[in-house]
């Protein structure tokens, strides 16, 4: 309102940031790491990545073969995981922070990738792992059903069945 008022604007609308579509694609080629969950930000608990964390050892009791990437400042996870026993600590990868060409070679590789966010500004992160044409699992907040609208172009998942919707793209 403070804009419309200073500026006397009389219509306002909304303008979302965007992404550099020929950078964020497709590489020709590259090759899906089967069961491959990948988390794409810094790792915290407001990122949610331990809700991806309790997701995925539930989802290693269907797919064995399944493995998490993290892609990010990894903080205090990698000494966390420790804690989940070998089966979990060799299944999961953490890349540290990446250049952009580094994460979209990694993202390209992605069967699913995950953003299981507690809370959330408009993630141009989101956009570039769809522009990738990923598959894309989302918590259920507002910023988020902005972008994805559930089952059409992405899922929206609540922290309980967060690995239910992983295991629909494995």
């Amino acid at each position: 309102m403070m804009n419309k008022n200073l500026f006397s604007i009389e219509t306002m609308k909304l303008i979302y940031n965007g992404i550099d579509e020929n950078f964020y694609k497709p590489i020709e080629g590259s090759i899906v790491i089967p069961k491959s969950i990948f988390f794409l930000g810094n790792l915290s608990f407001e990122k949610g990545a331990d809700t991806l964390i309790n997701s995925f050892i539930k989802v290693k009791e269907t797919y064995p073969e399944a493995i998490l990437h993290f892609i990010g400042n990894p903080n205090h996870y990698p000494e966390l995981i420790n804690n989940f026993g070998t089966e979990i600590k060799d299944a999961t990868k953490f890349y540290g922070n990446r250049n952009a060409t580094e994460i979209v070679e990694l993202i390209n590789t992605a069967e699913v990738v995950c953003f299981p966010s507690k809370g959330e500004n408009f993630s141009l992160s989101l956009l570039e792992v769809m522009s990738i044409g990923k598959p894309v699992i989302c918590s259920d907040i507002e910023s988020f059903k902005e972008i994805i609208e559930d089952s059409v172009n992405g899922l929206i998942a609540s922290e309980e069945n967060f690995t239910e919707k992983i295991k629909i793209n494995m």
